[in-house]
């Protein structure tokens, strides 16, 4: 399940460079952790924002899995299901962290 896909991300490399991803990995880790530590003091607007952002930003490096955890979660939030996207917001950090992890692997190995 937190599986990323290495061909959508040797793509992203290919374009721009190993120095470029990994600085846009560099200002996504900032950007998501400065979220994750504030995601229990926000509006829940502001929740579906950031997993709005998160679904998009985070298929750049390939983290298709917690894409699409965060439109289950945009969705549930737009639709007034704030349990059960209260249920899934642990899991999905959790499929974050774990994504983070193999794209870190696959920059350090890239060739480009």
């Amino acid at each position: 399940m937190n599986d990323i896909n290495k061909k959508q991300l040797n793509e992203y490399l290919s374009i721009f460079g190993k120095k470029k991803m990994q600085g846009l990995l560099r200002d996504y880790l900032a950007e998501s952790t400065r979220a994750w530590e504030r995601l229990d003091k926000i509006t829940i607007n502001e929740k579906r924002h950031i997993f709005h952002c998160w679904r998009s930003n985070s298929l750049v490096f390939g983290m298709e899995n917690f894409s699409q955890m965060c439109t289950k979660i945009e969705d549930d939030l737009l639709n007034n299901r704030f349990t059960k996207a209260s249920e899934l917001i642990p899991v999905s950090k959790d499929c974050y962290q774990k994504s983070i992890l193999k794209v870190i692997d696959v920059l350090r190995e890239s060739k480009y």
